[in-house]
Order: structure tokens, then sequence, then C-alpha cells
């Protein structure tokens, strides 16, 4: 074969580089992509599928030093934020923050001088940008009045078939130092790591906390004796406009859980003066997702929240100016916490259950709580509201719940048995868990019944002859702070 026969001219050497190269780009870029896609998709949302698997109790070990170990317990109520190793489920991350949290089920506990705290864990706070799998922060909850241990659980469960986004749960079995803790519900945080995984990490997200929610220990016994709480609605909490200025907001923008700028707590103010005027609703709110959070909400009754006094426990979620509410903290909810904020007093559980869903706020003005105010003052959002409030019920009777709560009672109950530091014995476990059945059972029929028109739909107004009878059941049997003392 002769030379030249081996030789491409220019112009075909020329065309066919550029084609290969053009090929080569494709198949990079393609490839590329995809892998950005999969690895970045998946890394962003794998703790999804690694802590929160329910399928199984997980496992988490905390290494610290013996001098910190001896001043945790010592010191429970300063929070302080301790560097560890975290191993979970086996898996080491170094280096991360390991601290008490909480309000109640900090102070209570160690009052009643227990040392089964909740813990927090924040991956980021000592190296910048680590994660877990994706996780900023994980929440480890004592379960401190919730002897069936699920309510949390079934709480998001029943916001997430409702389509509200809400925290990952599972459980965990958590040792320091090889020391046994005992079981512990695992709660994904809700910062950065929350949004990528429900709204592609866009917007911006709060946790409000009326400022008298930072309690002292001498407010906190006040609480302890059965004094009612005092709520001050001037920090923003209640989600009532005030005027322009940021500053008139300290309980919103005081308590981000994500960054945000000046663009966006204007926006979120003019939403809540939109709120007030009751004008251009949907372009300020996101009515649909907000009547959802109320119907879940509001079967749970739950008091220790913006439906009652204490205007803390849920999220404010804000993109392009329209606002949300999202679920938090529902430990004490299922009519485990009283309407006057009273704590330690009997609760009537006829009232619980057949507590009005058009008067979920217990002894709070409707016009204090503007973000329900809306729904019940417009004919068309109060049946929208009473169409999702049926979607609830529907899920409740069809079984899926008292499934769901089996697979968890089922799941837990052999650790709650070997758990040395149970606030409940097994035998009051069983008992709550049944209660907590019981309970769903009975409000989701009277609900049924408020909405046929068989009983009032506002508590003051309800005929006790017309009332689902609750007279068998204690809701003091799921658990309240008296089992502490």
């Amino acid at each position: 074969m002769k030379e030249s026969t081996l030789k491409l001219s220019s112009r075909q050497a020329f065309l066919l580089a550029t084609a290969f190269l053009v090929v080569c780009l494709l198949v990079f870029t393609g490839c590329h992509s995809a892998d950005k896609d999969e690895d970045g998709g998946a890394e962003a949302s794998a703790y999804a599928s690694l802590i929160f698997d329910g399928t199984r109790v997980h496992t988490v070990d905390i290494e610290m030093t013996e001098e910190d170990r001896t001043n945790q317990p010592s010191n429970p109520k300063e929070k302080t934020k301790y560097k560890v190793t975290a191993v979970i489920d086996g898996e080491e991350v170094e280096d991360v923050a390991f601290s008490t949290k909480g309000n109640s089920s900090l102070f209570f506990v160690a009052d009643a001088g227990k040392d089964k705290f909740s813990y927090g864990i924040d991956f980021g706070k000592y190296v910048d940008g680590q994660t877990y799998h994706g996780l900023d922060k994980l929440n480890l909850q004592n379960n401190f009045t919730d002897g069936s241990a699920m309510k949390e659980h079934m709480a998001y469960w029943l916001f997430d078939r409702m389509g509200v986004d809400a925290p990952l749960t599972s459980y965990v079995w958590l040792t320091v130092n090889g020391e046994v803790q005992g079981l512990y519900t695992a709660v994904e945080g809700v910062e950065e790591s929350f949004l990528e995984r429900t709204q592609d990490g866009e917007g911006a997200l709060y946790k409000p906390e009326d400022g008298d929610m930072a309690l002292t220990d001498e407010e906190m016994k006040r609480i302890q004796n059965g004094e009612s709480a005092a709520h001050n609605n001037g920090g923003g909490a209640d989600l009532a406009y005030k005027d322009d200025n940021e500053e008139s907001y300290p309980d919103i923008f005081e308590n981000a859980e994500t960054p945000d700028d000046a663009e966006t707590r204007e926006r979120i103010i003019m939403a809540l003066k939109a709120l007030s005027e009751g004008e251009e609703l949907e372009q300020h709110l996101n009515t649909e997702e907000i009547i959802r959070y109320f119907a879940v909400h509001n079967f749970l009754v739950s008091y220790d929240s913006y439906t009652g006094p204490m205007l803390h426990n849920y999220l404010l979620y804000e993109k392009d100016g329209r606002l949300a509410l999202l679920p938090w903290d529902y430990d004490i909810a299922f009519g485990s916490f009283p309407a006057d904020a009273q704590v330690g007093q009997k609760i009537d559980s006829g009232a619980v259950v057949n507590a009005g869903i058009d008067s979920p706020l217990g002894i709070v003005p409707d016009e204090e709580r503007p973000m329900w105010n809306w729904i019940l003052s417009d004919e068309r959002y109060l049946a929208e509201y009473h169409d999702a409030l049926s979607d609830v019920t529907d899920i409740i009777d069809s079984g899926d719940f008292k499934a769901e709560s089996e697979r968890v009672h089922a799941l837990i109950a052999p650790y709650i048995e070997e758990d040395p530091k149970a606030f409940f014995s097994p035998e009051k476990h069983d008992t709550a868990y049944q209660t907590l059945l019981m309970f769903t059972e009975l409000r989701a029929e009277s609900i049924t019944k408020q909405l046929d028109g068989k009983l009032a739909t506002r508590s003051d107004s309800q005929d006790d002859a017309d009332k689902v009878d609750a007279s068998d059941m204690s809701i003091e049997d799921m658990g309240s702070d008296r089992d502490l003392q």
C-alpha cells in the first residue's frame, strides 16, 4: 500500500477531528449531566434513605472526652455545644457539635433529676460545609411526655400523606461513650438540607418564636406549678402586620433557619400586610398548602403552637413573596397540651376529641391569629378547609394510620423494654399506644359529625348530647409531665 493512502487531506483531517471532538463533548456533557443529577441529587437527599430509613432502629454512638462527658449532665440547661465524633450506623463523622436541646423537655427532665435529655447534632458547626450525606442537623427527641413514643412520627406521617412538607423521622438507639441512653425519635433538622429535599433549595425558612418562650428557671417553675404561660403578640410570631419596619418582627427574623436578606424580609412584611387587609391573598399566600396544614394540625389538637397561647412550634416558609406554614414539634399533640397552657391540669377528653374544627384556638380570639382567621372569614376558603379535613378523616377511616402505628409499635416495643432510662414502662407504653389510636378514631368520628352538620363546628355552640363519647379514654394515658414526678 502506498504511503499516500495512509494520509488524509487537511480538510478530511479537520472534519474528522471536529466530528470526534463534538461526539466526545456530547458524550462527556451528557454523562456529566447525568452524574451530576444522580450524584448531586442523591447526595443532597441520601440521608433520607440512610438515617431516616424507617424500617429499622438505627444506632448513634457519641464519642466525647471524659471531661466533657462529666460536665454535660452536670449543666444540661447551659446547652453547651461539645465537639465530638458521631458514629451513625457504624459510620464515623468527626468534629460535630453535640448539645442538649429543648425547653420543657430539658427543664422538666433536669428538675426531676433525670438525665435522659433531648439532643441536637450539628454536623457543620466546627467544619464548614460538613454534612451527614447532605443533612445539616439531626435532632434526638427523648419523648418525655409521650408514652407511645410515636406522636411526632405519626403527626409528620399524616402531614406527609396530606401533601404537606414535613420533617423526616426515624428511631435511634443512642449511646454516649458506650453508655446506653436509650431509644430516641430522630427528627430531621429544618435548615438548608430540609429545603434542598423539599423545595429544591429555594425560598427562606423561619421558626418563629414568641420572645416569652425563652423561659428562665423561674418562668418554667411557674408553668410547672400550673400557672398559665403568658402570650405576647408584640414580636411578630402571631403573623400580624405591625408596620413596614423589619425591626418590628424580631420573633420572625431573629429565628431564620436558612439564609435570608433584606429583600426576603420585605416580601414577608408585604405578605403580612396583605393578610391584614384581606387583599390579594393568593398572590401572597400559598392558600392550598396553608389550608392543608391547618386541616392536619387542627385534627391533631396541638395547642403548644400557633393555635394556642404560646406562639411557637411552627415553620414559616417564604418563596417569591408567598407564605406557607409547615409543621414542627408535635410531641405533645393529640390533645395532650391544655388549651390555656396550664400544664399539669386534668384534660377533658371529651372536649379535646370534640374540639370544634372552626374554633381551634382554645382561649385565643380568632382575630389574634390572622394566618388562621383568613380561612374562617371566607366561605370559599372555609369550604376548602372542610374538604381537606374530610380527606384527613378518610385516611384515618381507611385504616392506613392504624397500620402505620402498628408497624412502628412492633418495631420499637423491644427497644422500650430494654431502655434503662425510659420514662415509661412497657405496660404504660402499650396503654399510651392504644390511647393514641383511640384518640384518632374518636377525633375522626367527631369531625365527620361536624362536617355532616350533626355537631356544631365551634366548641362553644356544641350540644353535649351530640358529642362523641370519650368517657372511656384518658388523654393522660398517652403520657404527661406528671409521669416525671
